[in-house]
């Protein structure tokens, strides 16, 4: 759905079915897609923040138990009684948990964002490293429309997480309802790594929604090492 609203500005301004764009146009599709100036889009993601605190958490988890207390007293009918204790109760690596996963997900943000702004000055030598990494190819200050697809798209699915959860967690509601301890993720054998989106901003083992995807000749590679692999495996156990 993404790739598809990034996609519609070149049908609509580039028609012309193109290997190569200017590297300016990276800039140009982000912000089309989000419809807002690259400095206003920078801002919103740094100001996205998450502004509850422990203390104000404590203090409405406490109302709510002394309002449904005062509720049950006045209740005649034993059904509309809600005095489950777990409600009230204050589990701090809720807020911890929000945290760390908006920080990585503003952290992917604006590292993309840096990338996209100095892709579009062409200005490649101190990212020439991520790019490699990420098989971006620039040729003569020109970029394919599939890399520009890629970044953006990437950038995008990052900074809806974090409006997202920011949004979630500056809602003191959700407390009352939603606890994470690490307690209960050792007693589900969760391990913490898997509540998190990860802090790599593209994984070889398959294509993550928020990641820069695998360019096809990384697909195309990672599909190689994947038949040597099992190669390799039935010769062994062929001897």
């Amino acid at each position: 759905m993404l790739e598809k609203l990034i996609d519609k500005y070149f049908n609509i301004y580039e028609k012309d079915s193109k290997n190569y764009y200017d590297v300016f146009y990276v800039k140009k599709v982000l912000e089309f897609t989000l419809n807002d100036s690259f400095d206003n889009i920078r801002e919103c993601v740094l100001k996205c923040n998450i502004n509850v605190t422990d203390e104000q958490i404590k203090a409405y988890l406490l109302n709510l138990f002394k309002s449904n207390q005062l509720s049950i007293q006045d209740s005649t009918n034993i059904s509309n009684r809600t005095d489950n204790i777990d409600i009230y109760q204050y589990e701090p690596y809720t807020l911890r948990y929000y945290k760390n996963y908006t920080r990585i997900c503003k952290s992917k943000a604006l590292l993309l964002l840096s990338i996209i702004e100095n892709i579009s000055n062409n200005n490649m030598t101190s990212i020439k490293p991520l790019l490699n990494d990420l098989d971006i190819v620039i040729i003569d200050g020109k970029i394919t429309k599939d890399d520009i697809i890629r970044i953006v798209d990437a950038f995008i699915y990052n900074l809806y997480f974090l409006e997202t959860k920011v949004e979630i967690a500056n809602d003191l509601r959700i407390y009352s309802y939603f606890k994470i301890s690490k307690e209960l993720l050792f007693e589900k054998g969760i391990d913490k790594s898997k509540i998190y989106p990860t802090v790599l901003l593209q994984v070889r083992n398959g294509d993550r929604v928020g990641n820069v995807r695998l360019s096809e000749r990384q697909k195309m590679d990672l599909q190689k090492e994947k038949i040597k692999k099992n190669l390799k495996t039935f010769n062994v156990e062929t001897h």
